[in-house]
Parts: structure tokens; sequence; C-alpha cells
């Protein structure tokens, strides 16, 4: 029987996922949950992480076990994981599916630009309560980058750090065979990065479902469905 790992996005726990994983038991799969450093019931890290930080914690916890027979499933920051993993050449999975998952440098937006440069001329003032608090309902609401400010401690310097490193022009290095799962109407990490994964990654398919950015968590039943037919 064959081991699956399955990798929760940012900011969620290994929790969230558990539906999925609970469809792909009843298929015959030795479901994974991991639960990434920082989140849910895991402990604090003491310092900043990078990418290679994540697959030297995701390549221990295969080694944990001795696996060899294995495949990786990863949800949004999870998913990047994987790439990262799998472009090192630090992990060599059977398979690999990748649902809306991050790692293509976005586009610039125009509100993007309009508030990077605002903030230019607010620098000098920036640690005033009500820049502050400006700042913070402009990434929450205007700008949508939520997740930074749901960050604590560790987790603030590394969210920067890894929303520094992109994969756009390593594509080609990707040689394990990979499904991509993305919602249509995906706002987070829009279709036409799932889209660039897909001519970019050489073994690699595409499932598009009508959804936004949760689709394991609010269609496991039919993501399962994709996942067990394309790891057969």
């Amino acid at each position: 029987m064959q081991h699956i790992y399955i990798i929760h996005g940012w900011g969620g726990t290994k929790k969230s996922l558990q539906p999925l994983s609970e469809e792909l038991l009843k298929k015959g799969y030795i479901p994974v949950l991991l639960e990434m450093p920082g989140h849910g019931e895991t402990e604090q890290m003491t310092e900043p992480w990078d990418m290679a930080d994540f697959t030297e914690w995701l390549k221990s916890k295969i080694e944990e076990k001795d696996v060899k027979n294995y495949s990786l499933i990863g949800h949004s920051f999870g998913g990047k994981i994987i790439l990262e993993s799998i472009i090192s050449g630090k992990l060599n999975p059977n398979k690999a599916v990748l649902i809306d998952i991050s790692g293509i440098k976005p586009q610039n937006s125009l509100k993007k630009l309009f508030w990077k440069t605002a903030s230019i001329f607010v620098k000098p003032v920036r640690n005033l309560p009500i820049i502050k608090q400006s700042r913070k309902l402009v990434y929450y609401y205007i700008i949508g980058e939520r997740d930074y400010y749901k960050a604590e401690g560790s987790l603030k310097p590394t969210f920067e750090l890894i929303n520094k490193t992109f994969y756009d022009g390593k594509l080609g290095k990707v040689k394990t065979d990979t499904l991509l799962i993305w919602g249509k109407q995906d706002a987070i990490t829009p279709l036409w990065m799932g889209v660039k994964l897909n001519k970019g990654i050489k073994n690699s398919q595409m499932v598009v479902l009508e959804g936004k950015h949760n689709l394991p968590l609010e269609k496991p039943e039919e993501v399962s469905k994709y996942i067990t037919d394309f790891l057969k």
C-alpha cells in the first residue's frame, strides 16, 4: 500500500485536510497528515525559516519511517514546499498532487503598486499608532495579504522570506508525474498560475473545478476522486 503525505496550506492545520485524508483511506491508501511548524499544535520556530528549511522538515518526516513508496499532496503553501523539494532534488516521490498552490510570481496589480509607492512616503512615521493601524487595514482588506497579519512571532519574518521565492524559471526541473487541481474562481492563487505550472511541468495534467481556493476542504470527495484516478 502506498503512503500519501498530505501538507496543508499556510495558516491551516492538519485537521483542515482530515476529510480528504479519510476519503483516501477509504480507497486503500495510507494517508499521513503533516502539520507544518508554527501551525496547529506544533511548536513555534525559534528563528525564521526559508523554503530550504521547510524542505528539510518534509524530508525528515518521510525519513522517520524510511518510506520508499510514497506520493505527496499539497494545498496552497503545502504544495509550494513540495515543489521546492522536487526542484531542489531533495525528494523523489512517485507522484505529486498540487492543489491551488503558490510559487508562481504574482502579477503586480495597480492597487499593490499604488500602496507600495505610498509606503515610501509614510516610512518616516510608520511607527505612529494611526499609521500602523492603517497599514493593517490596507494589507488585510485592500491588498489581501491577510496571512501576513495573522502571522505571529517568527512566522511573520518566515512569511516574508517564503514569499520572495518563485519557481517560474525552474519548472523544467520537475520530472515527477504531477496532477494540478485548481479552483476556477480562485482569487488567492488565480487560475493563470495553474496554467503556467501546467505548461512548465512536462509530466503534468490539470483539472479545473468550480470553486475557490479551498477545494480540498470544501469538496474532499470530488478532489479525492481525481487524486485516486491519477495515482492508479
